[in-house]
């Protein structure tokens, strides 16, 4: 069984972070992650449809697995990056 709370918490990290640090690039991984936090809302949200979506984050080129943000100071850089990371396995982990 797939707990939404815990997967709406991760897209909700991701959204946030794609929304304040990404760039044009990612607008259609922004859209996606919209779309899947507006599912995860409902009563009863579609798991396919959630699939789906998950996947669409995940192009060749371009997609979430590349997003990543850039601070010159390495420490900051790392603290900003992990709580995307963990967001991304752990989304992934609980979808396939």
């Amino acid at each position: 069984m797939i707990d939404f709370e815990e997967l709406k918490k991760q897209y909700l990290i991701l959204y946030y972070a794609v929304r304040e640090y990404g760039d044009s690039t990612n607008s259609s991984q922004l859209k996606s992650l919209e779309q899947l936090l507006v599912e995860l809302d409902k009563e009863s949200p579609d798991i396919k449809r959630i699939k789906d979506l998950n996947l669409s984050l995940y192009p060749p080129h371009d997609g979430i697995s590349e997003f990543f943000v850039w601070d010159d100071n390495f420490e900051k850089r790392l603290d900003l990056n992990e709580p995307i990371d963990n967001a991304k396995k752990i989304t992934w982990e609980m979808l396939n």
